[in-house]
């Protein structure tokens, strides 16, 4: 049982030496930083722009921020800056504002 688990956790190692894998472009924890994520797409009523939640992680307090950020054809802007926790985007009935 015991050279089952110590085979287990020492293959990914081993295959990983045997094929040169370089450590430095690894996944890092620190990297967990760099990454951001868009979610709750929200398309306006009249279908010409997009509002969404722009994820994020603050590596000062190690919480995780959201701000809101707009896309259109022509423009991609943030509708809302900083560390904050925005979220829930929704478009008023004739896309003349969003929330």
């Amino acid at each position: 049982m015991y050279r089952l688990l110590l085979f287990i956790f020492l293959l990914p190692a081993a295959c990983q030496s045997l094929l040169g894998v370089d450590d430095s472009t690894r996944f890092q924890p620190l990297d967990v930083f760099q990454l951001e994520h868009a979610s709750d797409p929200q398309i306006s009523p009249d279908g010409t722009q997009v509002i969404y939640v722009r994820n994020f992680m603050d590596i000062m307090t190690d919480r995780q921020r959201s701000n809101l950020w707009v896309a259109s054809e022509s423009e991609h802007r943030p509708i809302t800056t900083g560390n904050r926790n925005d979220r829930s985007p929704r478009w008023s009935r004739d896309s003349s504002r969003d929330s």
